[in-house]
């Protein structure tokens, strides 16, 4: 696995490259989950490959500063990047949705 983590004006997201066999998307929503704060609570799955979470402890963590004007410091965004069905990546961000 390999993990990235970047920091930029409206966001901040880390990275998770996934060695091959790349695993199906269910299998992948409880990887990905380990990485969330515990008390990560699913909001909103507007597409298969993109989760919406809210986090009162990261609320209280996240800076100002690296919010996009309508975000809400609790918000967690996780996009699972597929490739021929199975996940290969997927970054976890707050500001905005992980692009």
């Amino acid at each position: 696995m390999n993990v990235q983590f970047w920091l930029s004006r409206r966001a901040g997201a880390i990275r998770v490259d996934l060695p091959e066999p790349y695993n199906s998307l269910n299998d992948m929503y409880a990887v990905a989950a380990g990485f969330l704060p515990y008390d990560a609570e699913l909001v909103d799955q507007p597409t298969a490959n993109l989760q919406h979470f809210r986090s009162k402890q990261f609320e209280n963590v996240m800076p100002d500063e690296l919010l996009a004007d309508s975000a809400n410091p609790g918000d967690i965004f996780v996009r699972f990047n597929l490739r021929e069905g199975r996940v290969v990546s997927f970054v976890l961000g707050s500001g905005h949705p992980a692009g």
